[in-house]
C-alpha cells in the first residue's frame, strides 16, 4: 500500500470518527432540548387575607407535573392526605368543626397531574379564627412536601415552607 493510500484511508477513518463523534452530540442535545420543553416546576404558595386562606400548588413551568408523592407534617405528625393534617391542626387549636368552613383537595400521588400554568387549591378557608391561628401558627409547623415529574420520569421534590 503506497503512503497516498495509508494517507487517504487514515483520514476516512478519522472522518468518518468524527462524523460519529458529532452524532452522537447532536443526540444528546436534542435530547436535553427535548427534556427542557416538558420541564415542569411545582410551587407551592399561600395567600391570606382577613376573609380568607389558602394553600395552593402551582405548575410555572412548561410541562405536566405527574405528582408522585404529597406527604403534610404538623408537630412531627405524619399525614397523606391534606384533611386529615386539618383535622389534626383544628384539634390541636381547639377549633370545633361545626365553626369551621374549610374546602380542601387532595391532590395524590401517581393519580394526579397538574398542567402547566395550572393551579390547584388543596386547602381553603374563611373562617377568621382559624386564619388568626394560622397565620401566626402554621408557617413554622405545616411542614408540605410535593414529589413530582416529568413526562420522562425526572423527579424533583419541593418543600413549603
Amino acid at each position: 500500500m503506497k503512503t497516498s493510500e495509508k494517507a487517504i484511508t487514515f483520514a476516512a477513518i478519522f472522518v468518518s470518527a468524527l462524523a460519529l463523534f458529532v452524532s452522537v452530540y447532536q443526540t444528546i442535545i436534542m435530547q436535553r432540548s427535548q427534556h427542557a420543553e416538558v420541564w415542569p416546576y411545582i410551587e407551592i404558595g399561600q395567600s391570606f387575607s382577613p376573609e380568607h386562606y389558602e394553600i395552593q400548588v402551582k405548575n410555572k413551568g412548561i410541562g405536566p407535573a405527574k405528582i408522585k408523592d404529597v406527604t403534610y407534617r404538623i408537630a412531627d405528625k405524619k399525614f397523606n392526605k391534606i384533611h386529615d393534617a386539618v383535622d389534626y391542626f383544628y384539634e390541636l387549636d381547639n377549633v370545633p368543626d361545626s365553626n369551621s368552613s374549610y374546602q380542601y383537595s387532595n391532590i395524590s400521588g401517581g393519580r394526579h397531574v397538574i398542567l402547566s400554568g395550572e393551579k390547584a387549591i388543596i386547602y381553603r378557608t374563611t373562617d377568621s379564627l382559624v386564619i388568626r391561628n394560622i397565620i401566626k401558627k402554621t408557617p413554622n409547623r405545616l411542614l408540605i412536601e410535593v414529589k413530582y415529574c416529568s413526562v420522562y420520569d425526572e423527579c424533583w421534590t419541593i418543600n413549603f415552607p
